[in-house]
């Protein structure tokens, strides 16, 4: 979500802000789930949570979940979910913590 796609869904009016609202409602689940993904994984030696910790703070972790929640985010784009979302958001997260 960016700056110049919310003065783009406002100039363009109501549909495109319903769409907008569709694309944050997803970015805050997506976040949501990679915050708690960080959290579970945060206590474990060598983890990429407990590194970054350790190395930049709870401002690096809040980075890192920026981080994963746009990549995610733009892997899956134009993905209709049909109840796999939880599965993939988890695979993700094995691969990237």
């Amino acid at each position: 979500m960016t700056k110049e796609r919310l003065a783009k869904a406002y100039e363009s009016g109501w549909d495109s802000l319903t769409t907008l609202y569709d694309e944050f409602e997803f970015y805050l689940e997506t976040y949501y789930e990679i915050v708690a993904g960080i959290e579970q994984s945060l206590h474990l030696s060598g983890s990429k949570p407990n590194i970054i910790l350790e190395e930049k703070g709870t401002g690096g972790l809040w980075e890192l979940a920026k981080e994963l929640t746009d990549e995610f985010q733009e892997l899956h784009k134009d993905t209709v979910w049909n109840g796999e979302f939880f599965d993939e958001i988890e695979k993700f997260l094995k691969k990237k913590l």
